[in-house]
């Protein structure tokens, strides 16, 4: 990664750190913690029984053709619909409540207005600056908005929609699905990456075609938000992350080792997590960010695991798929990395300012949530796991993978075909998550 920050003011806010000096000791650290972590069993919490993993099956079915039902009779005048949202935020509380695997106050969290409202108004605006945004590049650009405003939490602000999380959330698919495109050769790729840098700089580079006109106006977005004089560690942030991205789209032009893939998703994800904390916080205390790289490590590695078997299709080099794709495999499956990202987690959350006890259902809910990730990620690959591992994951999840399997693409497909009739009526709502405001 470059850490040279040139074109930036070198000016740090007391209790700040410096990228230069600190980015590679975070780096590293988290390097260290990924080898050192156990690949014992860990503590997966309560166990799901097996009655009430049918249940919770039934509850999302019945949850699923609820929707379906809200959403066909979606009022078409206004008088109508803070009425329709209130009743559809209390559906999805009941959901919560009867499904997930969280105590009543993290439910609480997740489920509060301040989250419905500030995501409403994020696919909103999200609609405002690309009327035609896919409901998938929403759905990603949500995800890192939920990760903004649980920062927001941590950072103990209040929970709302900034103009800085519209944009970073939103670079994200105009940028890393841009450049997953098959279509572009690697010379087009790096091209892009090099202007982009340069924008991100400060360089006022006028756009060449319609893309870079969306990704420089967000970049802009940032700038009227955190003026580059006063907030430096804002856009250094932002291209550690570009510097990650472009470092991991070269590594997939050869075959790295081990070591040098581990580097770069560490880099990668705690660069992006990183990001999203000084957005949020315009500065950060070097705990701070140290705890957010951190993080941001854990999410990129759930994310491998998540993405495995489509990485294993396209070649691509994770921790994850270079195991699961080695001859190696049959003998070795990927129960002992499954073991390690939790023990990874728990070491994650076990430091740093945020282990003080005004955050402890904080970190209770980030844990309880990302084993949920974890369990279900590893339920949709059963190939590569043992089954007596399998089994022992099963127990924690909140259905049984078969019903993952066998209705989780399938609910997927629903959920868009609801989404798509929304948006096709002749309202001024552009999706399910907008018509929650």
């Amino acid at each position: 990664m470059h850490l040279a920050q040139d074109t930036l003011e070198t000016r740090r806010p007391p209790g700040g750190f410096d990228f230069e000096a600190d980015l590679p000791r975070f780096a590293a650290r988290y390097r260290t913690l990924w080898w050192s972590a156990s690949t014992s069993q860990p503590d997966l919490g309560a166990e799901i029984s097996w009655w009430r993993q049918r249940r919770n099956q039934g509850r999302i079915d019945r949850f699923a053709d609820r929707l379906e039902g809200e959403i066909l009779d979606y009022p078409a005048g206004d008088a109508d619909r803070h009425a329709w949202s209130v009743r559809m935020r209390t559906v999805l509380r009941s959901f919560g409540d009867s499904v997930l695997p969280l105590s009543e106050i993290e439910r609480q969290i997740i489920f509060s207005d301040a989250y419905f409202d500030a995501t409403a108004r994020f696919a909103g605006e999200a609609r405002a600056f690309d009327p035609d945004l896919k409901l998938h590049d929403l759905s990603q650009a949500l995800r890192n908005v939920w990760i903004m405003h649980l920062l927001q939490l941590l950072l103990e602000k209040e929970l709302s929609y900034t103009p800085s999380i519209l944009a970073y959330s939103l670079l994200y698919p105009y940028t890393d699905n841009h450049l997953d495109r098959p279509d572009l050769t690697p010379g087009a790729k790096l091209d892009f990456c090099r202007r982009l840098e340069r924008r991100l700089t400060g360089d006022r580079l006028r756009p060449r075609d319609a893309h870079e006109r969306s990704v420089f106006r967000l970049v802009s977005v940032i700038e009227s938000q955190y003026p580059r004089s006063e907030f430096p560690d804002v856009y250094a942030s932002l291209l550690a992350i570009h510097r990650a991205q472009t470092d991991s789209l070269a590594q997939q032009e050869r075959r790295p080792c081990e070591a040098e893939i581990l580097a770069v998703s560490v880099e990668k994800g705690g660069a992006s997590v990183l990001a999203d904390g000084m957005l949020v916080g315009g500065n950060l205390s070097r705990d701070e960010a140290d705890f957010f790289f951190g993080f941001g490590v854990f999410l990129q590695l759930a994310d491998d695991l998540q993405d495995l078997e489509q990485d294993l299709a396209a070649g691509h080099e994770t921790v994850f798929s270079r195991c699961a794709g080695s001859r190696w495999a049959g003998v070795r499956p990927l129960d002992h990395l499954v073991n390690r990202l939790v023990h990874f987690l728990d070491g994650v959350l076990g430091s740093h300012r945020f282990s003080a006890d005004r955050f402890a259902v904080l970190r209770s809910l980030i844990r309880n949530s990302c084993l949920q990730l974890i369990i279900q990620a590893a339920g949709q690959a059963p190939r590569h796991f043992t089954r007596r591992h399998l089994r022992r994951l099963q127990r924690h999840s909140m259905t049984r993978f078969s019903y993952l399997r066998k209705k989780g693409g399938r609910l997927e497909r629903r959920y868009r075909k609801l989404d798509r009739s929304l948006s096709s009526r002749e309202t001024s709502i552009g999706s399910i998550f907008e018509a929650l405001g």
